[in-house]
C-alpha cells in the first residue's frame, strides 16, 4: 500500500471515529418502593422532558411505603455528551435548589397504599437561565440520591427539516432507517459551524442509543446539510407489545387472567420471539406508558397497582445471555426487577413487575457480556413506525458551555415523505 492510500485510509478512519453510535450512561435505578416516575412538559402527550426556557415541566412519582417522606431536588448542568459543565450553579439557575417537595397526596381507595409526590418547574424558588442539558436528582432527608432524570431546555434559534427513508445499503435495506436533515440558523450568527455546532439524534425519546459528533457535509447559504447514509442509520426495530389495566379486574386482548388477592395479579399471555416473522403493523406509543383507571376521577391517587406477570417463549437458550423486560415504565434501564429467569418446566422466561394501572408498551431485549441487543428478540424492520429527535447544540469559541439552540422531531410513518414537527 503506497503512502497516498495509507493517508486516505487514515483520514476516513479518523472521520468515522468521530461519529459515535454508542450507548450512553443512563440514570441510576431507583429503589423498589419508588414507582411510576413521570417527567414531562405540561401539555405533552409523550413522556420526554424537553421545554423552552419559560415552559412548565412536571415531575411526579409514587412511594409505595405510603408515609410522607422528605424528598429534595437538586439540579446539575451538562454538555451534549452528558459531561458535567464547568458553570457554577448560580450561572444556570436563578434561585435555589435543594428544596423539599411539598405537594404530597395519599392514595385513595386502593389496595396498594402509596404517597404521590409532584413538583413543577419553573417555580417561585427555581428558574432556569441557560438552554442545554440538565439533570434533576431526588434526594432523601439523609442526602442519599434516590433517582435522577435527564431533561432539556432549548431555544428556538434554528429550523430543522428532516426525512426518514429505508437504507440504501442492500444489506440493511429491510432492517434499518436512514435520517437526513438540514439545519438553518435563525437570529443567530454562527462563525464556524464545523466546530461550533454539535448534533445529537436519538430514537423514540430513548437515550440508550445515540448518533452524535456529526459534521455537516455541505453548508449552502448558511444552511447545514447532513446527507450521510450509513452513519445516520438506526435499526428500525419492531412495534411494541402492549397491555391495558385501566380496568384492573378485566381480561383483555393481551391479558390472560387477573387474580384478586392482597395485591392484584395480572397475567399476560406468553409472548414469542418475532425476529423471524414478517413485519405486521400494530399501532403503539413507541415504548411509552399512560396512567389511567375507570375506578375513580383522579388517576394520580385512585389508580391501583398490580403485579404484572410477563413470560417469553424463546427458541434458543444462549449461555451468558440475559433477557429483560424493557420500556419507558422502567426508564429503559436494566435491573434485577425486570431481569427474567428461565423456567425449565414451562420452557419460558418469566418475571413479574409491580405497575400502576394504565396502558403500557414493552418489549424484550437481550444482553450479552459485550452489548445490549435491543432487537435480537423482536426483529428489525424498515417499515416500523419510529420517531427521531434531533438536538442542535451551539458552543461559540471561548464559551465554557453549550446552549441547545434547536430541536425537531421526525416520524418514519410515511417513509421518504416524513414531515418535521418543531416543538
Amino acid at each position: 500500500m503506497n503512502f497516498k492510500k495509507i493517508l486516505i485510509f487514515l483520514t476516513l478512519f479518523l472521520f468515522f471515529q468521530k461519529i459515535s453510535f454508542s450507548q450512553l450512561i443512563n440514570e441510576i435505578v431507583p429503589p423498589g418502593y419508588i414507582k411510576t416516575i413521570i417527567f414531562k412538559g405540561l401539555n405533552e402527550s409523550h413522556q420526554f422532558p424537553i421545554i423552552t426556557i419559560n415552559e412548565p415541566l412536571i415531575l411526579s412519582f409514587d412511594d409505595l411505603r405510603g408515609s410522607d417522606e422528605n424528598y429534595y431536588y437538586k439540579f446539575s448542568y451538562y454538555d451534549n455528551n452528558w459531561i458535567p459543565s464547568k458553570l457554577f450553579k448560580n450561572e444556570f439557575i436563578d434561585g435555589f435548589d435543594n428544596q423539599r417537595i411539598t405537594d404530597i397526596t395519599s392514595s385513595f381507595g386502593t389496595k396498594q397504599i402509596y404517597s404521590h409526590y409532584e413538583i413543577k418547574f419553573p417555580n417561585e424558588k427555581t428558574r432556569f437561565l441557560k438552554s442545554g442539558n440538565y439533570k434533576i436528582g431526588i434526594y432523601d432527608q439523609n442526602d442519599n440520591l434516590i433517582f435522577e432524570r435527564k431533561f432539556l431546555v432549548y431555544d428556538n434559534n434554528t429550523i430543522v427539516n428532516a426525512t426518514v427513508s429505508s437504507s440504501r445499503d442492500l444489506k440493511r435495506f429491510k432492517s434499518h432507517q436512514s435520517i437526513q436533515f438540514t439545519i438553518k440558523p435563525l437570529d443567530i450568527s454562527i462563525e464556524n459551524p464545523l466546530n461550533e455546532i454539535s448534533v445529537v439524534i436519538i430514537q423514540n425519546y430513548q437515550w440508550d442509543i445515540v448518533i452524535n459528533k456529526l459534521k455537516p457535509q455541505y453548508i449552502i447559504n448558511k444552511e447545514l446539510q447532513y446527507r450521510y447514509d450509513i452513519p445516520l442509520q438506526f435499526e428500525g426495530g419492531n412495534e411494541y407489545y402492549f397491555f391495558d389495566t385501566k380496568n384492573i379486574l378485566a381480561e383483555s386482548q393481551n391479558i390472560s387472567y387477573v387474580s384478586n388477592e392482597d395485591l392484584y395479579q395480572t397475567y399476560l399471555y406468553t409472548n414469542i420471539e418475532r425476529n423471524s416473522y414478517p413485519y405486521n403493523y400494530n399501532q403503539d406509543i413507541n415504548g411509552d406508558f399512560k396512567i389511567s383507571t375507570i375506578s375513580g376521577n383522579n388517576e394520580k391517587i385512585e389508580s391501583d397497582y398490580s403485579k404484572v406477570h410477563f413470560s417469553l417463549a424463546k427458541s434458543e437458550i444462549r449461555r451468558n445471555e440475559e433477557i429483560y423486560v424493557y420500556g419507558k415504565f422502567n426508564n429503559y434501564l436494566l435491573s434485577n426487577e425486570n431481569l427474567m429467569t428461565f423456567n425449565p418446566s414451562l420452557e419460558v422466561y418469566e418475571t413479574s413487575i409491580i405497575l400502576k394501572q394504565g396502558f403500557y408498551n414493552y418489549k424484550y431485549v437481550s444482553k450479552t457480556s459485550e452489548k445490549l441487543l435491543k432487537n435480537a428478540i423482536s426483529g428489525s424492520h424498515y417499515k416500523t413506525e419510529n420517531k427521531y429527535q434531533i438536538f442542535v447544540y451551539y458552543r461559540p469559541k471561548g464559551s465554557i458551555y453549550e446552549s441547545l439552540i434547536g430541536f425537531g422531531v421526525v416520524s418514519s410513518f410515511n417513509l421518504n415523505n416524513s414531515s418535521i414537527f418543531l416543538k
